[in-house]
């Protein structure tokens, strides 16, 4: 009875202590960075510390979420510190401390160090460098420390094959076991030199499981571990960290690397090579890890005596191909550059790609390998020698990986990895693919004519090879239904996963918006805006979303935009040709990051650039820079005569490209001149009435004066075709005077902003129509009193710098009578042209945002000297800086333009991370624990009572309150006792007779 009562008590004493522990989690002191997928970091090293800084075998290191980082040198039994940002020394730390081999240091700035290889213990270091003894015995060195939110500090005993581990803020410290066994093994439950350990939030435990070959994932309270990563995919992991999205970073201590296990499986980020040797890009037997807080890898190569870091080159999440922005003016030249000919890319190179980097990637039919023009380079800088057969297509990723068809024999598609030497199988497939694709989430996409022409798609981390059908039929196998393909082709998938499909033998371009079996005719003649296709075999997308399409069969590229489908490359009368702007049987087309263009010309076997000229929308005509000696030849070439021409050409307009409009008189036309031929492109005849004048933009508009008859300024859009109807500018069909009439107008003329000028001869006047009106204001009527004012209130300057303000880019106009325009532009300083108009520098207003300093390197670089809390090339992306920071006691981070602070839960808490408690919490916890106390004292004193009671009772023979009890138990029995009368009867006896 009484050990029952002991017990029950001290259940209850266990049970109101544990009510007034308080427990604190603290915020964690190592970086755990966020990563894109893609995410990719420099392959050469900076040097941080080496033995001249010194850094003598540095076996362990820490950094912390200001960046310092903390260097355990092991001959020297020292802890260096640096500052990442210069790399200088700033203090050391000796203790005594013999042979140590791990560090770790806590928000607090609390420093905990082995010295378990003599003395057996982990060491503790405050704040303000004084030593507070050893928190954690132990039987030999710690190979890794680790301390997690809940203080409870962890020791990897390699030699032992065990993980350790102890709380620090129990009283009676006891040191577990939690990973491993004393003997080694392979086992769940079994460890074999355990070396580098992390622990989340979560508290899962992960070992590097050295002699296994493998990280190990401990659940809190479990001893049965998991393989994350198995033998087969590390050699002598030593080190194990965790970015922000529970992704693993191993260090391979006998393969001298870095392996990243990610959304994009496994990657080797640093020291890929697999050699030794010195250079900053290799490692040598390193031993420790640590990110910095903008995703930096900072490395001990112990065997090299330094502290590496590894930039993070991008962590762009973004595609691999070019989607440039692209003004409805965009105009390219119409001769294309040879990149490479036959001699390099043998016969009917089929496809090309450019990724983001500006890198040049071909295949072919006949080359048996890929080739690579590195950043755009003119020269063939990689020719990777792979074995292939009629490759079709290649796409490359933004790592660097190429992903290519391996030909209708093998049937498979095959990578070639950055560093590597030689190309895996991806996947097999039924048929060739003639269009490759990989969308931003790494599905991989193929077009296929067997056993149905389709667009397939798997993911590229499935181990299943089978295929989902995204686009076209298997029964029946083609056809030119909304659901259906005939010979698909080129493909391309969007940002939102919707899937473009060249559909050669049906002619046209479909769309199908993600997760839908009916595709949209976008363009070919069935589309909303009929365009005729005729084999499209190519199609990619601009930033705005415009195609641009290789028309296999007519020979061309060409494009939409806004104001519908115009040619390109390639567009006269469809005809193939070998010469600069002429195409044959062009394949495919991919953009480099200045929107310039490059086509695999197939029929022609050659890979051929178009360059981008103008992306604005300014002059159409041009505006040669001239010596003061310029001189012409005195005996003209004619170019066309009356045949052609008729008898009464009356103007004539060359535009950027050189091609050339002249307006027929008698004729009743305009025809239309590419550069280089001396047959008519096109002719504009339809609403064409005695033309007086023609004048072409650079959006591709055609302006037509009509002198007789209707007396009108009409517009076309120019393109592929010429549509049979024009748009009435300026004029209502019949001659007069108003302000909506002309009367025979003759020269007419469009400025930057659009605005029509029109000099309207038979009123005598200068009409201007401003954008988008059709009623007029007259600009230079008859009867000003100075010939130097036009207008109706003879207030406006006849001097071209006044009335044209023709100078841009806060050029200064000069009035020059002298010269053929009348006035001259003075440009400042990056800026060229005739009217300044072509700004050369590397620094414009845009180049760097958020206020960032642009400041220019030569003349085509700069650099964006970021302003504080903004950072990357063009200080585009605000510094979080709640990114790693964990705020105590409920406390909700917010980010700042130059640092964070940590919001409180109401006034109760303060502190940079909301740590300390305000003096109303603290008397309140003190009241609540002095009345528990009180209420645990009284309880304990009633147990004591009880307890002696039970003493004297059973162990003395004593009970002091017996007699009461006795008396009680009297009063009780006598009131439920009743009393009973018994009366003496005299009868006679009754016999009983025998019983038979």
């Amino acid at each position: 009875m009484m050990l029952q009562n002991m017990r029950l008590f001290y259940q209850l004493f266990l049970w109101f202590v544990a009510l007034l522990i308080n427990i604190e989690t603290t915020a964690v002191s190592h970086n755990q960075p966020k990563f894109c997928r893609n995410a990719l970091w420099n392959s050469t090293g900076t040097i941080l510390a080496n033995e001249s800084t010194p850094s003598d075998d540095p076996h362990d290191i820490f950094v912390d979420k200001n960046n310092i980082i903390y260097a355990l040198n092991r001959n020297q039994g020292l802890i260096q510190v640096y500052h990442e940002e210069n790399s200088t020394l700033i203090q050391t730390i000796s203790g005594g401390f013999i042979e140590p081999l791990s560090i770790f240091v806590t928000i607090a700035g609390d420093i905990y160090i082995d010295n378990g290889f003599v003395n057996g213990t982990v060491e503790r270091w405050s704040l303000n460098q004084t030593i507070i003894g050893p928190v954690l015995n132990v039987n030999t060195s710690c190979q890794s420390l680790f301390v997690d939110i809940y203080d409870t500090i962890y020791c990897s005993m390699r030699s032992f094959h065990q993980i350790v581990a102890q709380s620090m803020n129990q009283t009676n410290k006891t040191t577990g076991i939690i990973a491993g066994m004393n003997s080694s093994g392979s086992s769940s439950f079994q460890l074999n030199e355990p070396c580098g350990i992390f622990v989340d939030i979560d508290l899962n435990l992960y070992v590097a499981d050295y002699k296994n070959n493998r990280i190990q994932k401990f659940k809190s309270g479990y001893k049965d571990g998991k393989t994350v990563v198995g033998s087969t995919a590390l050699d002598g992991p030593i080190a194990v960290i965790l970015d922000s999205d529970q992704y693993l970073f191993v260090l391979e201590f006998d393969s001298s690397s870095v392996i990243r296990l990610g959304p994009n499986g496994f990657q080797c980020i640093v020291s890929c090579l697999g050699s030794s040797d010195p250079p900053s890009g290799q490692l040598n037997q390193p031993r420790s890890l640590h990110f910095d807080s903008y995703g930096n890898i900072i490395i001990a190569d112990s065997n090299h005596s330094r502290l590496l870091k590894f930039t993070l080159a991008t962590n762009s999440c973004g595609p691999s191909y070019n989607r440039p922005k692209l003004s409805s003016c965009a105009r390219w030249n119409s001769n294309g550059v040879t990149l490479a000919n036959k001699k390099v890319v043998g016969n009917k190179p089929s496809s090309v790609y450019v990724d983001i980097n500006n890198n040049i990637y071909v295949v072919g039919d006949d080359t048996k390998n890929v080739q690579v023009w590195l950043q755009g380079n003119i020269t063939l800088s990689t020719n990777i020698s792979l074995g292939i057969v009629k490759s079709h297509s290649v796409f490359a990723t933004i790592f660097g990986d190429i992903y290519f068809d391996h030909g209708k024999t093998n049937r498979q598609i095959m990578k070639w990895t950055l560093d590597s030497t030689n190309s895996t199988i991806v996947t097999n497939v039924s048929d060739i693919c003639y269009g490759l694709f990989i969308d931003h989430d790494d599905n991989l996409y193929c077009s296929i004519t067997s056993p149905g022409h389709q667009v397939v798609r798997r993911s590229l981390y499935s181990s299943s090879n089978n295929w989902t059908i995204m686009a076209g039929t298997i029964s029946p196998k083609k056809g030119n239904s909304a659901t259906q393909l005939e010979e698909p082709r080129g493909i391309f998938v969007d940002t939102n996963f919707t899937l473009y499909v060249a559909d050669c033998t049906n002619d046209r371009i479909q769309c199908f918006l993600s997760g839908q079996i009916n595709g949209t005719t976008v363009a070919g003649q069935t589309a909303s805006t009929s365009f005729k296709l005729d084999c499209p075999t190519g199609v990619i997308l601009d930033f705005d979303g415009y195609l641009f399409i290789s028309d296999y069969k007519n020979n061309r590229i060409v494009r939409s935009g806004p104001k519908g489908f115009e040619c390109l490359f390639g567009c006269n009368s469809k005809k193939k040709g070998s010469s600069a702007r002429k195409l044959t049987a062009p394949n495919s087309l991919s953009f480099d990051s200045y929107g310039n263009i490059y086509v695999a010309d197939t029929g022609n076997d050659r890979i051929q650039k178009f360059s981008l000229l103008i992306n604005t929308c300014g002059v159409a005509y041009n505006q040669p820079e001239l010596c003061f000696n310029a001189t012409w030849e005195s005996e003209a070439i004619t170019f066309q005569d009356n045949s052609a021409i008729g008898i009464q050409p009356s103007d004539i307009f060359i535009d950027l490209d050189n091609t050339i409009y002249v307006a027929e008189t008698d004729l009743n036309r305009v025809q239309v001149w590419i550069e280089g031929n001396l047959t008519a492109s096109q002719t504009i005849s339809s609403d064409v009435s005695f033309p007086s004048t023609v004048l072409a933009t650079t959006d591709n508009e055609i302006y037509i004066s009509n002198y007789n008859g209707s007396s009108q300024v009409r517009k076309w859009t120019s393109g592929v075709t010429i549509p049979s109807l024009a748009i009435v500018i300026a004029g209502i069909g019949s001659a007069g005077s108003a302000t909506n009439m002309l009367f025979n107008p003759r020269g007419i003329f469009v400025d930057i902003n659009y605005k029509l000028y029109v000099a309207d001869c038979g009123n005598n006047r200068i009409q201007l129509f401003s954008s988008g009106t059709t009623s007029m204001l007259t600009t230079i009527p008859s009867g000003c009193i100075s010939s130097n004012y036009i207008g109706h209130d003879c207030n406006i300057s006849v001097f071209p710098c006044d009335m044209l303000q023709p100078c841009q880019n806060n050029a200064t106009c000069i009035n020059n009578n002298t010269v053929t325009y009348g006035y001259t532009c003075s440009c400042l300083l990056g800026f060229n042209g005739t009217e300044c108009q072509y700004d050369q520098r590397p620094c414009q207003s845009t180049t760097c945002w958020n206020n960032g300093m642009c400041l220019n390197i030569s003349n085509t670089e700069f650099i964006c000297q970021c302003i504080h809390g903004w950072q990357n090339t063009r200080c585009q992306t605000k510094i979080d800086y709640c990114q790693n920071i964990t705020c105590l006691n409920n406390g909700i981070c917010q980010g700042l333009l130059l640092h964070f602070t940590c919001i409180c839960l109401s006034n109760s808490y303060s502190g940079r991370y909301c740590e300390f408690k305000a003096n109303s919490i603290k008397i309140y916890e003190t009241v609540s624990k002095s009345l528990a106390y009180i209420a645990i004292i009284a309880m304990i004193g009633v147990a004591m009572f009880i307890i002696v009671l039970d003493i004297l009772k059973y162990c003395f023979k004593l009970d002091p309150v017996d007699s009461i009890r006795q008396e009680l138990r009297r009063k009780k029995h006598q009131k439920t006792t009743k009393s009973i009368q018994f009366i003496y009867v005299n009868a006679m006896p009754v016999r009983l007779s025998k019983p038979y």
